[in-house]
Formats: structure tokens, C-alpha cells, sequence
């Protein structure tokens, strides 16, 4: 099977990713760069776009852009090369290598490198629809192309792998964050934090009350004075999927969820942070600092990242408890952290009907902070 490849010069130019397309294999096959360089033509310039095809026989290509066919059949001729009709072919970098080429239309040129002498001619219009791809980078791989994997840098080979069972393998570029989707945002889109966004899609929905993941953010807040704003954006993603796991058995809540947001795919995230994120919301659902599931991702985070992690999801299940999943409750209590102990103040309707939970959750969260000595109190 071949290797189908598709790019949108004038796509991928607008944004930003042309400097990834000029190491991609379409423009570093050493016959089609000896052509380039040889006729003056500026893929940056005058391509437009590129749908090549990667074959035992020859690499195939249909180019759309501006070109000096003058100039191309000079350089054919030129070069050990001989034009015929519309066909020009030229001796290739390599031995019994040749590459050849004809105008197959206005703007439109069919070339090949191979071992055939015109090998141009096989590129028929009629085998290319009118309509290109939706995407602007389109890569097609036979599942063959992927069985050896020696010449695959260590971290592909297990992303590969998997892959060679598969009747067709297509990658596309469409979704880079920094690339095609972003031009398309709006300016203000553009300054929109992926992570919270993602964060708040998924998780407010599943909650059992979605307004209550906003009452939290001022409820946390106590307890992280001078919150520098990488930390406070972990936060913000925390509180957002602070109640995806409740239709979950109790049992499972906590490994359950840290395991789904280890793998969830978040954008705008390194992976100490997504570890953070799936450390809190397994504290929040009442999961074991030294649980075995927690390793080996855990030891990504630094001893004060997994303390932080751990009040943020303590305070979370404390603050579920107290108000009842109500934001007007939880609005009327407050936490207080001193350096003998913690004190938790709260309305009447804080305190029933199970004060001694909420006693026992203001407990884990006092140890987490590390002290001892607990309060509650009621306020008017």
C-alpha cells in the first residue's frame, strides 16, 4: 500500500505551522529538493499545495502553485534531461533514478521520482477528485508502512504499534491548538485558558448542581493566600470536575476518577498538572494519600504540590458536605486556618442533619493542612 499525504500550503502558512510542514517528508525527498533549488521555485511562495504519494515504486506527487514551465523545461534539459510533448524527465540524485514531470493543467503539475523514466505520466487527472481533503494536513499510512519499527524514535513505537492490525491508519493536523483551530479563533477565544475551558465543559455538566462549582472557587480560595495564577488555574479545573464521579459507587469514586483524568484529554496542561488535577479530585472523593493506584504518577509532583492537592480535595468534600450542594449554604460559611488548628464557621442550615460527618471531613482536611485541633462554630 502507498503513503497518501495532503497539505495545504496556504492553509498551514496562515497558521503559523509552516516552519513543521518544511521538515515533513513531501519537501525532503532529496530528487524533489534538487528540483526546487534548481528552478528558483519557493515552495513558501508559490506553493500552494501538495497530495503526494509514497510507494515502493516511486514517490508521486500533485502540485498546485506558480511555475515557470520555461524555466522547468530549461532545467530538464539542463541537467541530463530530455522534454517530449508535454513530458520533461531528467536524471535523478541516485542512480536509475529519474524524475519527470508535465503540466497537467493551468497551475497544475504532475511530478515523480522514481525508476521509471516517466513514471509523470502515471499521475492521471482523472485518479484525483476535484475536491481536496477537509483538512490541512492529511496523512494516510498502510498499516505495513508501520511494521518496522526500528527506525521509529522509542516514544512512536508504542503509539505505533497497535496500529499495524488496522486496515487504515489516517493522521490529521486539524486539531493543533496552536495551529489551524487557533487562527480560527476569535481574539478574544484566543485568550480564553484551554484547560479551564475543557475543564468546565465536561465536568459542570455531569454535576449534580452546576452552579455549585462556582461557589467553591471563593470557598477554596481561603485556604491558598497569594495564590500565584498557574496554581489558581488548577484550581479553577479542579472545582469544575469536582462532582463528575457521583453516579459512580462509592467504593470506585476515588480510582475511578483519578484514573479518567490521568487520561483525559486536556489541552494547555504539562502532566504534573494533570496528575494535580486527578490527585485533588481523588482526595475529594475520600481516597488514601498512599493508595497503590496513585503510583507511579504521583511521584511527578513534588512533595507542597501533593500536600496542596490534597487540601484543595479535602476542602471540596468538606464543602459538598456542609452545604448540602446548595452555593447559597456554602456562601454562608467560611473557612479559618490558624496555626493551632482550623476552625470551620457555618450557618444553622450548616450544621444538619449529620454534624458529626462534617466534623469527621473537617478532620481529614485539618490533617492534610497539617493540624490537629478542629472547631465549628455557628454564625448568624
Amino acid at each position: 500500500g502507498a503513503t497518501l499525504v495532503y497539505i495545504d500550503i496556504d492553509a498551514v502558512q496562515k497558521a503559523g505551522l509552516l516552519d513543521l510542514v518544511a521538515s515533513a517528508k513531501t519537501v525532503q525527498d532529496a530528487d524533489y529538493k534538487s528540483f526546487v533549488d534548481a528552478t528558483g521555485f519557493e515552495y513558501t511562495r508559490d506553493l500552494e499545495s501538495v497530495a503526494a504519494s509514497f510507494t515502493g515504486s516511486g514517490n508521486f506527487f500533485v502540485v498546485r502553485g506558480k511555475f515557470d514551465w520555461p524555466r522547468l523545461r530549461s532545467y530538464a534539459q539542463t541537467h541530463g534531461g530530455v522534454c517530449r510533448d508535454e513530458l520533461c524527465r531528467t536524471p535523478g540524485s541516485e542512480p536509475g533514478r529519474w524524475v519527470s514531470f508535465w503540466q497537467m493543467g493551468a497551475g497544475w503539475m504532475a511530478l515523480a521520482s522514481s525508476q521509471s523514466e516517466s513514471a509523470a505520466l502515471d499521475i492521471a487527472p482523472r485518479k484525483f477528485p476535484a475536491a481536496a481533503p477537509d483538512r490541512p494536513i492529511w496523512i494516510s499510512v498502510p498499516p505495513s508502512a508501520l511494521a518496522d519499527m526500528k527506525p521509529l524514535p522509542a516514544g512512536a513505537r508504542s503509539f505505533a504499534s497497535p496500529l499495524v492490525l488496522s486496515e487504515r491508519v489516517v493522521f490529521s493536523a486539524l486539531g493543533l491548538r496552536e495551529g489551524f483551530l487557533y487562527a480560527q479563533l476569535t481574539q478574544r477565544e484566543q485568550y480564553l485558558d484551554p484547560l479551564v475551558e475543557v475543564a468546565q465543559l465536561f465536568g459542570v455538566p455531569l454535576a449534580r448542581v452546576p452552579d455549585f462549582a462556582s461557589a467553591l472557587l471563593p470557598w477554596t480560595a481561603m485556604l491558598f493566600p497569594c495564590e500565584p495564577p498557574a496554581e489558581k488555574r488548577l484550581r479553577v479545573a479542579v472545582c469544575a470536575l469536582s462532582d463528575i464521579a457521583w453516579r459512580d459507587h462509592p467504593d470506585l469514586r476515588a480510582e475511578e476518577s483519578f484514573r479518567r483524568l490521568l487520561q483525559f484529554p486536556f489541552i494547555g496542561v504539562e502532566h504534573a498538572e494533570r496528575v494535580f488535577i486527578a490527585a485533588a479530585i481523588h482526595a475529594r472523593y475520600v481516597g488514601k494519600p498512599d493508595a497503590s493506584w496513585l503510583s507511579p504518577a504521583i511521584d511527578l509532583l513534588s512533595p507542597e504540590a501533593r500536600r496542596r492537592a490534597q487540601i484543595l480535595g479535602r476542602a471540596i468534600l468538606l464543602g459538598y458536605r456542609v452545604s448540602g450542594g446548595a452555593p447559597g449554604v456554602l456562601a454562608g460559611s467560611r473557612l479559618i486556618v490558624k496555626p493551632d488548628g482550623l476552625r470551620l464557621e457555618v450557618g444553622k442550615q450548616g450544621r444538619a442533619p449529620d454534624s458529626e460527618v462534617v466534623a469527621e471531613r473537617l478532620k481529614l482536611l485539618a490533617g492534610a493542612i497539617g493540624v490537629r485541633r478542629t472547631e465549628i462554630v455557628e454564625i448568624e
